[in-house]
């Protein structure tokens, strides 16, 4: 939905599976859920198509940090999971968002966790399904790791 523009359902709609999967103590859905809203508040959308809009409502973060925040309660979640994928694309994701805050040393701070337990992890046999990723120019996440590390080092 986020692709589509339509920040506000998806909002409502992740906020309604945190509801259930806290009611059902599912915390793999919740920490998917957690990972969307991360997604979600550092989104171009929320931050441009629908910015007015939480300015109205008064919820509007431009700061970054509720998408920080909730990437950190998912990673919290995927580590007591022993996800390993799980927590690696909280964890570039809470470099993304830094980076979009400026913070370059903190984007890359992130970064390196992230691929220093993508490669542990992959080494050990704990990656048991590559994290999804929406750049086909990379083979796996370590690749697009070092992407991000590289960019933020210029």
């Amino acid at each position: 939905m986020m692709s589509q523009g339509r920040v506000p359902m998806a909002e409502d709609l992740i906020g309604q599976a945190v509801i259930i999967f806290k009611k059902n103590a599912n915390e793999n859905g919740l920490a998917d859920a957690y990972h969307e809203y991360g997604n979600l508040y550092k989104h171009d959308s929320y931050h441009n198509k629908w910015s007015n809009y939480y300015k109205q409502k008064g919820t509007y973060d431009g700061t970054y940090i509720k998408s920080i925040d909730n990437y950190k309660k998912a990673v919290e979640l995927f580590d007591r999971l022993e996800d390993e994928s799980g927590v690696v694309k909280c964890l570039m994701g809470i470099g993304n968002a830094y980076s979009l805050r400026g913070e370059k040393d903190k984007a890359l701070e992130y970064y390196k966790d992230a691929l220093g337990r993508y490669n542990m992890a992959k080494k050990g046999g704990r990656i048991k399904v590559e994290p999804i990723m929406n750049n086909p120019n990379y083979k796996n996440m370590g690749e697009l790791l070092e992407a991000f590390i590289n960019e933020e080092r210029k």
